[in-house]
């Protein structure tokens, strides 16, 4: 799940921003966001996400939500969030970082005046937005997970004199947690709180936050078996 966040307010760690896969799958990532003072929306079109993943030694980059398209990022805000895909990982993954990538060109603001604003996006920007997790998280079997990115409108776009918009991406984690999958419905619902994965807020330096366009290991695709 993608997500933003408004100003310098952190999320408690007890309480993080979570959202369950409807069964059999057992991993949804998700987005939410808060008002700009300056812009009534903000479009941001999303190529794809990535998890990167190791085991037995191996590492791997699963790519999911292909082409998600344009999201604005302003109706994603009180806790909103926009599911990008439900999938499978085998138990004894380990999940390292996650990456969005954005398209270069499409990406546009609505200001307050209903004036379209493009938003200019820095080349290296396009190779993908990383975030490091503090620890890396192993999946265990029987077990649901919920990982929601926070994608920051308000420190991610910078309206100059000039009139023009520039964006500069700024996300971090705003939940990583899972349940037992005996908790939680066949439709993704729970009344229990997620145990934190994380522990506490993961936020990126200026290095995470520029992608450098290199991978390694391989690339993977879903399936229905998480292999």
């Amino acid at each position: 799940t993608l997500g933003c966040s408004g100003g310098d307010s952190v999320l408690p760690a007890e309480k993080p921003l979570e959202s369950f896969a409807a069964k059999p799958a057992a991993f949804r990532v998700s987005l939410t966001d808060a008002p700009h003072e300056e812009l009534k929306s903000v479009f941001v079109d999303v190529h794809s996400l990535e998890l990167w993943l190791t085991k037995d030694g191996k590492s791997a980059r699963l790519i999911i939500a292909k082409n998600l398209g344009l999201v604005d990022l302003m109706k994603l805000q009180n806790g909103v969030l926009l599911p990008t895909e439900d999938f499978v990982l085998s138990a004894g993954t380990t999940v390292n970082k996650v990456r969005i990538i954005l398209n270069g060109t499409g990406n546009y603001a609505v200001k307050n005046d209903d004036t379209i604003c493009e938003l200019k996006t820095p080349s290296a920007q396009q190779n993908g937005l990383k975030i490091n997790f503090k620890s890396s998280v192993t999946l265990e079997s029987g077990h649901s997970y919920s990982l929601v990115v926070d994608f920051d409108a308000k420190k991610s776009v910078v309206v100059k004199g000039t009139g023009d918009c520039i964006l500069k991406p700024v996300i971090k984690i705003a939940g990583f947690t899972h349940l037992p999958l005996s908790v939680i419905d066949p439709d993704g619902n729970t009344d229990q709180a997620g145990e934190d994965l994380t522990g506490g807020q993961v936020n990126n330096n200026d290095d995470d936050l520029t992608g450098d366009g290199t991978t390694s290991g391989d690339t993977a695709t879903t399936t229905p078996d998480g292999t």
